[in-house]
């Protein structure tokens, strides 16, 4: 106990000074538990001892990992510590895409390692910025948000370390900078661009620090490449790494960490060592599901990009409850249709009919209306039935009289053209119009984008089109553009829709699984009103090439632990003039 120690204070000013001088001498686990205790941030987990060793060696490191590792949360904090090490001449970027919420998230865990901290820490803290001066943000932590749709191109410009108006021993001549990029396997195109950039600058190792932080979940991915093993993935064994090792150099020169949660200490031990990580139970779970050939188990158990023939479900059942509503439009929307066609046998033939255009807001199912901040293009699935088997004749009749008498015109009626199919079509366009739509499932991929933000083609991406009619429909209902109304049967839709899966194809081309598997897996039950749900979208996205938008949708009001009270900045300036720093 220091004598000169009279208030709390004082013991304040004490134990900060402590922390910066472990700080200064790279003890940040210690740091750590000074800074928080050992129930607020744990350093002792060895994924955490991993991932802070990698970004402590490299210049630029990838770490990509299991799911519930304490990936984000452990790398927030070490941004925490390496800031308070040299707060007047670091500066440090986190990218955010709105799409995953990761401003909400990522920094809004960096606001509270800063107040939970049991000193209290310097800086003005604001829920975008952690720093000395909220107008000159070289020397804080500041968060770059990516609206959705962004490229990123220029959010980095003149990102740089600059000259120190003298040496630190330690530190260098140079000021320090950072760029911390949480999932980055979300973060646009534009952005990798202005990392190379940054990395122009960085002869100087102890001045510059890029990482990205993800699960491995997209294999097309500009992440993805970055972070290629020599050989490719296919020569990572899951079990003994890279070479032996779960680190290594990508083809791009960057340096990677895969952390495999098998191989932490509650899973290993199959009992909970460290609470908040996975434990065995979980991770059991995962290796349970589909013969332990998940695509959640190989990205969130085991870290690393899911192998051809890995499974995935393709729709979840809350994005369906979520699409329950009605769409409010602008204008008088067109009817449109699409039809699953069936001559015989066990299969329906079932017509699917709805409405598409621009749309201001949705009303959900119980509950109230949403205004959109901008109109977007939505398809509104109003109902569905099924129409009696027969022959061509009969069945295109059946199609060209209820569509008629909806109100959908040739063109926005669309059919599976593929098998006996192919002849109702061929009947329907000599008959009602030549503008009637088909679609052939045994085609290839379309190049028509899913989503305007995409980087890629669907013929990219997809094994065929109907992995691509699949994905576009899951794609639209998870950002909000497809509606379902109330009054649509749950059953067979939503049991056929959910119980859908994918599989990665060859060259990793996302695949849905063929029709006679699904109907193996289902008891010989046929996915005959999903597949007409699929088919009216595509309808729509053929006529007039419609791609959806990831529109973010600020009119719904915040999280309340969202909502974060500024600092008051004087008393922040008193405290930083008091700790000399």
């Amino acid at each position: 106990m220091d004598s000169n120690v009279k208030n709390l204070k004082q013991a304040d000013l004490y134990i900060f000074k402590y922390i910066v001088r472990l700080l200064g001498v790279g003890e940040y686990s210690a740091a750590a538990l000074v800074t928080w205790g050992i129930h607020t941030f744990d350093p002792r987990p060895s994924s955490v001892k991993s991932i802070w060793n990698e970004i402590e060696v490299s210049t630029k490191c990838l770490i990509m990992s299991a799911g519930s590792v304490g990936k984000s949360y452990s790398a927030m904090a070490w941004i925490i510590l390496d800031w308070l090490r040299d707060p007047e001449f670091t500066s440090i970027k986190v990218i955010s895409t709105t799409a995953t919420h990761a401003s909400l998230n990522t920094f809004s865990t960096l606001v509270r390692l800063h107040r939970q901290a049991v000193v209290k820490l310097p800086g003005i803290v604001t829920t975008e910025y952690i720093g000395l001066d909220a107008k000159e943000k070289k020397s804080g932590i500041a968060l770059v948000a990516i609206p959705i749709g962004d490229d990123g191109r220029g959010r980095l410009k003149g990102f740089h370390p600059d000259p120190r108006p003298k040496p630190h021993p330690v530190l260098g001549p140079s000021s320090r900078i950072r760029l911390a990029m949480d999932e980055c396997e979300d973060a646009p195109i534009g952005i990798w661009e202005g990392v190379n950039n940054i990395l122009l600058t960085s002869a100087d190792p102890r001045s510059v620090k890029v990482f990205g932080l993800f699960n491995p979940k997209n294999p097309t991915s500009p992440t993805a490449k970055s972070a290629m093993p020599p050989e490719g993935w296919d020569a990572v064994d899951i079990d003994k790494g890279y070479r032996g090792s779960n680190r290594w150099v990508s083809k791009e020169g960057w340096n990677v960490l895969r952390i495999d949660a098998k191989y932490t200490e509650n899973v290993k031990l199959k009992r909970q060592i460290y609470p908040g990580l996975v434990d065995h139970i979980g991770f059991r779970q995962l290796e349970l599901r589909d013969g332990g050939n998940s695509i959640d188990y190989w990205s969130q158990g085991r870290g690393l990009y899911p192998p051809e023939g890995a499974v995935g479900v393709l729709v979840s059942g809350k994005l369906i409850n979520d699409a329950r509503g009605e769409f409010i439009f602008v204008g008088r929307p067109i009817s449109a249709a699409g039809v699953d066609t069936a001559l015989d046998g066990r299969d329906n033939c079932v017509l699917t009919v709805g409405r598409t255009g621009m749309a201001s807001g949705f009303t959900p199912k119980n509950g109230r209306p949403i205004r959109f901040k901008e109109p977007r293009s939505v398809l509104q699935i109003d109902q569905q039935f099924i129409l009696p088997k027969g022959d061509t004749k009969k069945m295109g009749d059946a199609i060209m009289t209820n569509c008629m008498k909806l109100g959908v015109s040739p063109e926005y009626c669309c059919i599976d053209s593929t098998g006996n199919g192919s002849g109702v079509y061929s009947y329907l366009r000599a008959i009602w119009s030549e503008d009637v739509q088909g679609i052939d499932f045994n085609a290839k991929a379309t190049e028509i984008k899913i989503m305007e933000q995409d980087q890629y083609d669907p013929v990219d991406l997809y094994d065929g089109i109907v992995s691509e009619v699949w994905f576009a429909f899951a794609k639209w209902l998870e950002f909000g553009l497809l509606g379902i109304a109330p009054g649509v049967r749950r059953d067979p839709l939503e049991s056929e829709l959910t119980g859908r899966r994918y599989v990665f194809g060859k060259g990793r081309k996302l695949k849905v699984e063929k029709k006679d598997d699904f109907k193996k897996r289902m008891g010989g039950k046929s996915p005959d009103f999903a597949d007409s749900a699929t088919i009216i979208l595509q309808g729509v996205r053929q006529r007039e090439s419609i791609m959806g938008t990831m529109l973010d949708d600020d009119s719904k009001p915040l999280h309340p632990s969202h909502s974060i009270p500024q600092h008051d900045e004087t008393a922040e300036v008193e405290w930083l003039a008091e700790t000399g720093v």
